[in-house]
């Protein structure tokens, strides 16, 4: 009713077959609509790890874990088939459209891996923000994960293991499920840096490397002696810088110093070169 009054409003529509049922069609209908802020409620935050996927946590400390097996299980599968499919192409003596014959599978294997990412990230988010808006939550910090397929596999704490995960990992497709899914509830959603948030302390603010027990997966602070699951304190980081940075009016820690070229002394004057 509110797409035939006008309030909403409508886009493509697109009729297709239910591929269970034969005898049954669908319209679908892309639409746009106002959802208005929520003004009053408790913040959040959420942090996506390397154990667990996505982790939550509320200003009250009530706490939120997915820890993604089921998705690394179905990675694994995708990757065993693939390596099955690579290595009859290469026994293969076939070329030209034979040969393409051959890796077809592969193509089809592709796209049903991104069209079951697509799905899982989607029912996620979905979850995850019905679970948010049911407790009253009108603000969401996310820690900001631009350029970390970027890094080297030497340079990270775990090598290749996890350098592999995070470029298999969809953590920018579960980031964009869940802002539209927290915009269509109107929950606001803000970005931050994650400099330090596995280690430090959300109690005391100690930061520290040996503040992590990675065996058990646990931030157990080595100086007020507090213990709680490493991602559930990386998502109370998050929220305690989201806070600083609103009460800050919108900067966080170093913008300052970005505005002086990121140097205490102040920008370098164009046109000086500094010596070896």
């Amino acid at each position: 009713t509110e797409i035939a009054d006008g309030h909403w409003k409508h886009g493509n529509v697109l009729v297709e077959q239910d591929r269970l049922r034969p005898g049954k069609w669908y319209a679908r209908v892309a639409y746009t609509r106002f959802v208005a802020k929520r003004k009053e409620g408790i913040s959040a935050a959420i942090n996506r790890g390397m154990v667990c996927f996505l982790a939550a946590v509320t200003q009250t400390g009530e706490p939120w874990l997915y820890d993604g097996h089921d998705i690394e299980a179905y990675l694994k599968q995708i990757k065993r088939r693939r390596t099955s499919y690579q290595r009859d192409s290469k026994a293969s003596s076939r070329w030209g459209p034979g040969r393409a014959r051959t890796l077809r599978p592969l193509k089809t294997l592709q796209d049903k891996g991104q069209r079951w990412r697509k799905t899982k990230c989607q029912v996620i988010a979905r979850r995850l923000a019905t679970w948010l808006a049911d407790r009253n939550v009108s603000r969401v910090y996310v820690e900001d994960f631009a350029g970390i397929r970027d890094g080297e596999p030497e340079k990270l704490e775990g090598g290749l293991h996890v350098w592999t995960r995070i470029q298999e990992w969809p953590y920018y497709e579960l980031q964009m499920r869940l802002s539209a899914c927290l915009s269509e509830l109107g929950i606001e959603t803000v970005v931050v840096k994650p400099h330090y948030i596995s280690q430090t302390c959300p109690r005391c603010g100690h930061i520290s490397e040996d503040n992590r027990d990675l065996k058990r997966w646990k931030l157990r602070c080595v100086k007020c002696k507090m213990t709680r699951h490493l991602d559930i304190a990386a998502a109370q980081n998050v929220m305690a810088r989201g806070e600083a940075m609103q009460t800050s009016g919108g900067k966080e820690d170093g913008d300052s110093d970005k505005k002086k070229g990121g140097r205490k002394g102040g920008a370098r004057k164009p046109g000086r070169k500094r010596g070896k």
